[in-house]
C-alpha cells in the first residue's frame, strides 16, 4: 500500500511539473509585430533630379528577434526592413523627379539598419509599448563620394488598450518610428541648393541631422 500511494503522489507530481512548464511556456510565447506599410506622402518640393536607392539585402530583409529577460520572458520578431524600404522609397519619390536614375543618377542614396530597441508596458509601468530605431543614411554623389552620412534616430509609441493586441500595438509603435525617421530626413533634403550642391561638390562629408 505504503509503495502504491507513493507511485500515486510521484506521478501527481510528474504531472504538475508538467502542466508548470507548459504554463511557462504558454506564458513566455512567441510575438510578432509587423508595422505597417502605411506612409503618408511628404509635404515637399519636388527636386529636378535623377537619384538612385541602393536597397542592400541587409536593409530590406532586416529582422531584429530579441527574447526578454525573466522567467516569463516573450521571444519578440520585428521584420522592419519592408516596411523600411518603403518609407525610404516614398520620401525619394515625393523630392526627387525620379529615383532610378541608374549609372546616370546625381546622387545614390543607401540607407541602413544600425539598432532597434522597444520596451512594453509591462516593463516601464507606462501605458505604451515604444520603440526605438537608429538608421544611416549615406549619400554619394556621381563620382563615388561621399557627401551626406546622416543618422536618424527616430522613436514611436503607440497606446496599449483593451481592443489592442501586443503585437499591434508594437508595430504601431515601429510604424511611428518610420514616420519619425521620414520627417528627419526630409529635414537633411529640403535645402534644394545645399542637394545641389552635394551633387556638385568633390566630397567633403556633411552628417548630423
Amino acid at each position: 500500500m505504503g509503495r502504491q500511494l507513493n507511485r500515486q503522489r510521484a506521478g501527481a507530481g510528474a504531472t504538475v511539473v508538467a502542466l508548470a512548464s507548459l504554463l511557462l511556456t504558454a506564458c513566455a510565447g512567441q510575438y510578432q509585430a509587423v508595422p505597417p506599410s502605411a506612409f503618408p506622402p511628404p509635404l515637399m518640393e519636388t527636386l529636378p533630379m535623377a537619384v538612385a536607392l541602393d536597397i542592400a539585402p541587409a536593409f530590406s530583409t532586416y529582422t531584429h528577434t530579441e527574447t526578454m529577460t525573466g522567467t516569463r520572458g516573450a521571444t519578440w520578431t520585428l521584420p522592419i526592413g519592408p516596411a523600411s524600404v518603403d518609407w525610404v522609397q516614398n520620401l525619394a519619390r515625393a523630392r526627387f523627379s525620379s529615383i532610378e536614375g541608374g549609372r546616370s543618377a546625381a546622387l545614390r542614396i543607401a540607407p541602413t539598419i544600425e539598432r532597434v530597441e522597444f520596451s512594453l508596458p509591462s516593463q516601464t509601468g507606462s501605458d505604451f509599448y515604444e520603440a526605438w530605431i537608429k538608421y544611416r543614411v549615406q549619400i554619394t554623389n556621381a563620382a563615388g563620394q561621399t557627401v551626406a552620412d546622416l543618422p536618424l534616430a527616430a522613436y514611436g509609441k503607440s497606446r496599449d488598450g483593451l481592443m489592442v493586441g501586443a503585437e499591434t500595438g508594437m508595430g504601431d509603435a515601429l510604424n511611428q518610428a518610420m514616420r519619425d525617421a521620414t520627417a528627419a530626413l526630409a529635414l537633411a533634403l529640403q535645402d534644394d541648393r545645399k542637394v545641389s550642391d552635394w551633387a556638385r561638390s568633390s566630397g567633403a562629408v556633411a552628417g548630423g541631422v
